[in-house]
């Protein structure tokens, strides 16, 4: 999927990008990561389907780790010229679905975000990007359990949340 081959006149450029990162710093940090492919339609305009995951728990793996998914598309617009200057400084528009654990109902998102990005050749380069997601649960009540042992049901959702998170990466452009 990198290498599709050489762009012809005329062929828009293909992008893949792989980030890993941090959601969350007012509820302490979580792992999160990222991948994104898509195409860039102007010198300056990228369009990405991308999909992310950010673990809600402390444990990495095993039967205890909570993840939510990020599916969704995004557009990012490169401030400056691509052409000759080295940085550039880029926004990022996102919308798609949150995809939460059983039993939670997925929700719709939306989000934005600033990032720059350094090329260090023609085809490959870093970024690092701030992000802010909107999710918008809707109201439900769940059984489960707390960190006490106290089981029982509980009301989540109906409430706006939001996702702050910071992420570094690298891309590939062909």
């Amino acid at each position: 999927m990198l290498m599709l081959g050489p762009a012809g006149a005329g062929a828009q450029t293909k992008v893949l990008r792989i980030d890993m990162g941090a959601v969350n710093p007012e509820k302490g940090y979580h792992l999160a990561w990222s991948a994104a492919a898509g195409l860039q339609v102007t010198p300056q305009s990228t369009l990405l389907l991308e999909f992310s995951r950010q673990n809600l728990s402390e444990e990495i793996g095993g039967p205890m780790s909570v993840w939510e998914s990020y599916l969704g598309g995004a557009w990012e617009y490169g401030f400056g010229f691509p052409r000759t200057m080295q940085r550039q400084l880029f926004f990022i528009g996102h919308g798609g679905l949150l995809i939460r654990p059983n039993p939670l109902a997925n929700a719709p998102y939306a989000g934005v975000g600033l990032g720059l990005r350094y090329p260090v050749s023609e085809w490959i380069g870093f970024h690092a990007r701030v992000e802010e997601m909107l999710d918008f649960p809707k109201s439900q009540v769940v059984t489960g359990c707390d960190e006490f042992g106290d089981c029982g049901p509980f009301k989540v959702g109906g409430s706006l949340e939001h996702n702050l998170s910071v992420f570094v990466g690298v891309e590939v452009k062909r």
